[in-house]
C-alpha cells in the first residue's frame, strides 16, 4: 500500500504522509544535533497532517526512540554530575505540577514563562552568568522546577538547558545529559498517557508508520553534531532556547 493511501481510520490525513514524515525528520534532526527542540520543530508541521490531540501524545512515543539514539551516540561521555538526582527531582516535581493544573491561569503562565526563558537565553548570549557551580547544590531545585513546568505545561527543558549552559558543558556532555533526562521523563509520561486512553491503536499504528523518518533524522543529526564547533554549538543552543520561549508565549497568546 502506498504511504499516501492510508486507510480512512488512520489519524494521518489523506495525502499528508510525506508532510508528517518531513515534520518528524526535521524535528529529530535538530534534536539529534542539539539534544532538544524536537517538538518545537515537529509539532507545527505535524498538526497540519493530523489532529493536535493525537500528535502530542505520539511525540512522547517518538521521544523514547530519539532520546535513546542521542544517548547512544554520546555514550562515550559521562553524564553531567548529579543528573540521576536531577531526574529524580524532575519526576517528583511533575506530580505537584499536574496537581496545580486548573488552579493556575494557563495563558498568563505560559506567556510569562515563555518570555522569561527567551530573556534568559538572550542574557546568556550576551555573556551573562549566574555563578552556578558544578556542584550538586543546584541540581535538585532545577529538577523540581523542571518537573513542575513539565506537569503544568509540558515545558521541562529550559531549566535543565540553562543549568548545562551555566556549567559550560561540552557538546556531547550536553546532549547526553538532556537525552538521559528527557528519556527518563518520557518513561514516566508514557504510562500516564496510556492510562488516560491517549495511546490507542490508531496512535500506535501511526507511530510505527512514521518511526523510520524520525529515527533517520535523529541518526543524521547525531552524526552532524560532531562537526559543529563548540562555540557555535553553544550559540545555536541559546538561539534555539530563545525561539522555544517565544514560541511558547506566542502559542498561548494567539
Amino acid at each position: 500500500m502506498r504511504p499516501d493511501t492510508v486507510p480512512r481510520r488512520s489519524i494521518i490525513q489523506a495525502g499528508s504522509y510525506a508532510l508528517a514524515s518531513l515534520a518528524l525528520f526535521l524535528g529529530a534532526l535538530v534534536q539529534g544535533a542539539s539534544g532538544f527542540a524536537f517538538s518545537l520543530v515537529s509539532l507545527p508541521l505535524l498538526t497540519l497532517a493530523m489532529p493536535a490531540g493525537r500528535a502530542v501524545p505520539m511525540l512522547t512515543l517518538f521521544g523514547l526512540a530519539i532520546n535513546s539514539i542521542v544517548l547512544f551516540s554520546a555514550r562515550s561521555r559521562k553524564l553531567p554530575a548529579g543528573f540521576p538526582a536531577l531526574l529524580t527531582a524532575g519526576a517528583a516535581g511533575t506530580v505537584p505540577g499536574v496537581l496545580l493544573l486548573g488552579s493556575v491561569p494557563e495563558v498568563p503562565l505560559a506567556i510569562g514563562v515563555g518570555l522569561t526563558v527567551a530573556v534568559i537565553a538572550g542574557a546568556y548570549l550576551a555573556g551573562f552568568r549566574a555563578g552556578l557551580s558544578r556542584s550538586r547544590a543546584a541540581v535538585v531545585p532545577v529538577g523540581l522546577l523542571s518537573g513542575v513546568m513539565n506537569g503544568l505545561m509540558t515545558f521541562s527543558g529550559p531549566p535543565v538547558i540553562i543549568l548545562l549552559t551555566e556549567r559550560g558543558a561540552g557538546r556531547d556532555e550536553f546532549r547526553a545529559g538532556l537525552a538521559f533526562y528527557f528519556l527518563g521523563l518520557n518513561l514516566l509520561t508514557v504510562p500516564m498517557l496510556a492510562s488516560a486512553g491517549l495511546l490507542d491503536v490508531a496512535v500506535l499504528a501511526a507511530t510505527a508508520e512514521l518511526l523510520p523518518a524520525a529515527a533517520a533524522g535523529a541518526i543524521l543529526g547525531s552524526a552532524l553534531s560532531g562537526r559543529i564547533p563548540q562555540d557555535a554549538f553553544r550559540r545555536a543552543v541559546l538561539v534555539l532556547l530563545a525561539i522555544l520561549g517565544l514560541s511558547a508565549a506566542a502559542r498561548a497568546a494567539f
